[in-house]
């Protein structure tokens, strides 16, 4: 749980900052879109990754055991009858 509170806080973080920032003209206001869009890109980015990765683990079920496989030789196939 560590690694997802650390990544929560992180884009959470961002998210605040462009709140902060947001005024109605000056550098304060580039600087609080940058924040924004920053926040923005991780979430779908991050949202992307995983549903990437979630989808590839098939939603995480295990799949079926194996079928052990017939030998290979097996028997020989029938020759013609021997006549005595």
């Amino acid at each position: 749980m560590g690694p997802i509170t650390v990544g929560t806080l992180l884009v959470g973080l961002l998210l605040v900052a462009g709140a902060i920032l947001a005024v109605p003209q000056g550098p304060s206001r580039t600087l609080s879109l940058f924040f924004t869009m920053l926040g923005v890109l991780l979430i779908a980015g991050l949202s992307t990754i995983g549903t990437g990765a979630l989808l590839l683990s098939r939603l995480g079920s295990k799949g079926a055991a194996p079928v052990p496989a017939a030998p290979a030789g097996g028997t020989p196939p029938a020759g013609p009858a021997a006549v005595a």
